[in-house]
């Protein structure tokens, strides 16, 4: 899976990367999804629960740069939060974003509940933000 590489170092930091293949590797199961485009991979992402806090949101979702602004980010993350409503209502749903993307979420209902300069890596902040179900 190569796409990644698309959205870096604009979406996140080259040091993500690793991190990224170290989730798909060790983590995402159960509700991790694809996107295809014409026998293409285009795009992933997925949502989660977290057991031990209770915490559930989005995790690593992104779209290939070269199809970007064309409507798919919006309806897969959009699709992603009515199946966090669905398996798990009345829950408060987070993600961590950056400065580049917080905007996006902000615009489907997720607030910024913090922020941390250089979070994510030299020149990518971390936006924490929430939803609520």
């Amino acid at each position: 899976m190569q796409f990644p590489t698309t959205n870096a170092p604009t979406f996140f930091s080259p040091d993500e990367v690793a991190l990224f293949y170290n989730f798909m590797d060790h983590y995402a199961e159960g509700a991790y999804f694809v996107v295809f485009d014409d026998g293409e991979l285009i795009g992933c992402g997925g949502v989660f629960l977290n057991h031990r806090t209770g915490e559930a949101g989005l995790s690593w979702g992104m779209i290939h740069a070269q199809v970007h602004n064309k409507g798919i980010e919006k309806f897969f993350t959009n699709y992603r939060i009515a199946l966090l409503k669905n398996r798990y209502p009345g829950k408060t749903y987070k993600i961590e974003t950056s400065q580049h993307t917080f905007q996006f979420y902000h615009n489907r209902g997720f607030v910024t509940t913090g922020i941390i300069l250089n979070g994510f890596g030299e020149g990518m902040d971390k936006y924490t933000m929430e939803l609520k179900g």
